[in-house]
């Protein structure tokens, strides 16, 4: 009985060996990783939902915008002046209990609000300041003025997911209507040199002037990222304008502070008067002359009342074509000028080839390029060391700092030596002279080795008459 029973137990305990440790840990991987997919899909989904609720949250927010523009334009809350200023302004409507400006935060998510009430022409649907161009032209049919509104809506946790971005264009309301007269003024500001960007931040102002000369200044605004401003202009007839953008460290192609462009009369049967304006930073150059060897820099006596000129390699500016020449009252000149490739020269003959130098607008305040200027030659690149005359080649020594040395060629009376190089002298040649002596010099005609009475060493005596 217990022998049965014993087997019995070790027929089961063979039966349940269960998993091994490697088993274990490999089972415990395989968990790992499908957990690790899932958890990742999931937070994925969750990541999407939370992206779709908040841009489903934004588009809310901008249509209730678009709704608000269109209701004070309905009102006659925006006047024509500032829909032709363009601004935009963040955040204007805020939601309950909220401060105009603030982000408006919905289930704890931050949205900022962006919204543009501007002009625009109705075929194109574009802002007045984008269709560029110069003249007038009456809008009229598909081509009459709208109003554009313009909401971006972005959010905080946003990442690389697109802003919700609504414009719609509505019409024109009566209240604003220009067929009482009156014309819009578009200015674009622009800098060719940076490849027709709009100069942001420069004020614009139109003059007026009368036939009879007389005339006011009416500030058109500040040019926005565009370089644009859009003015509104009554009672026109009459006129003559002229639009002139100002801004620090900028200059016209005609190297002035400011720049302008003349729209001529204005007409109140023309709805849209545009002109550009062609505006840059300022490069800073300083031209430095040197003297007609170009060892060293002209003194101002030397540069006074000679002509400079410079010349552009660009069109329109006031250095193009023959050049801006001006006369030099000192070695040295600062000016602010166009930025181009420029060359330059003194007097009234032109190089036959000339150096050019870029120079571009200034990276910082002391930022300044230099030109050095040589008389005859055009710029160079610097003063070249002055040449000094070799000894060798000249065949003449240094002069002695001594005021007693002897001339070279002269012989010590004592010791015959040459007292300009210190060399002997021959045997035979006369003390004084270092030439051969002759009979009736002063050498004793009879006797061998007699000594010169001049002083000088003889040698053989030639035999005397």
């Amino acid at each position: 009985m217990s022998g049965r029973l014993r087997e019995r137990r070790r027929e089961r305990a063979a039966g349940d060996e269960g998993f091994t440790i490697v088993e274990a840990v490999v089972s415990m991987v395989l968990l790992m990783v499908l957990s690790t997919v899932v958890l990742a899909a999931v937070v994925s989904n969750l990541r999407v939902a939370d992206q779709v609720r908040s841009r489903t949250t934004a588009t809310g927010l901008a249509t209730r915008e678009v709704a608000e523009a269109r209701a004070l334009l309905d009102a006659g809350s925006i006047s024509v002046s500032e829909l032709a200023s363009a601004t935009a302004t963040t955040n204007p409507t805020p939601l309950d209990g909220g401060t105009v400006g603030e982000d408006l935060t919905v289930a704890g998510t931050d949205f900022t609000v962006q919204r543009t009430i501007e002009l625009a022409t109705g075929s194109q649907g574009q802002a007045l300041c984008g269709t560029g161009g110069t003249g007038s032209t009456t809008l009229n049919g598909s081509d009459s003025l709208v109003v554009r509104i313009a909401v971006s809506v972005t959010w905080s946790n946003r990442m690389s997911y697109a802003p919700v971005e609504v414009v719609e264009l509505v019409p024109l309301p009566e209240s604003l209507s220009l067929a009482n007269g009156g014309v819009l003024v578009v200015v674009q500001v622009v800098d060719p040199t940076s490849g027709g960007a709009g100069v942001e931040g420069a004020k614009v102002e139109l003059s007026v002037k009368r036939s009879n000369g007389n005339g006011f200044t009416l500030q058109a605004g500040t040019t926005d990222a565009n370089g644009c401003v859009v003015a509104r202009m009554t009672s026109v007839d009459g006129y003559t304008y002229t639009a002139v953008a100002t801004k620090s460290g900028y200059v016209s192609q005609s190297w002035t502070t400011s720049a302008s462009s003349t729209l001529g009369s204005l007409s109140y049967r023309a709805a849209v008067s545009w002109t550009t304006i062609s505006y840059a930073q300022a490069g800073a150059v300083q031209v430095r002359l040197t003297n007609a060897e170009g060892t060293a820099a002209a003194t101002d006596a030397e540069a006074a009342g000679l002509s400079l000129t410079l010349l552009c390699s660009s069109s329109g500016t006031a250095a193009s074509g023959g050049g801006w020449t001006t006369t030099l009252t000192a070695a040295t000149l600062d000016v602010r000028v166009w930025p181009c490739l420029y060359s330059a020269y003194v007097g009234d003959e032109v190089p036959a080839s000339m150096t050019q130098v870029q120079v571009e607008p200034p990276v910082s305040e002391n930022d300044v390029t230099t030109i050095w200027v040589r008389p005859g030659y055009g710029i160079v690149s610097g003063l070249t060391a002055p040449v000094v005359p070799d000894p060798d080649e000249s065949g003449s020594a240094e002069e002695s700092d001594d005021p007693d040395a002897e001339p070279d060629g002269a012989t010590d009376p004592e010791t015959g030596t040459d007292a300009g190089t210190g060399e002997d002298a021959e045997p035979g040649e006369d003390g004084g002279t270092g030439t051969d002596a002759s009979p009736g010099t002063g050498t004793d005609p009879g006797s061998e080795g007699a000594d010169d009475p001049s002083g000088g060493t003889g040698g053989t005596a030639e035999a005397g008459g």
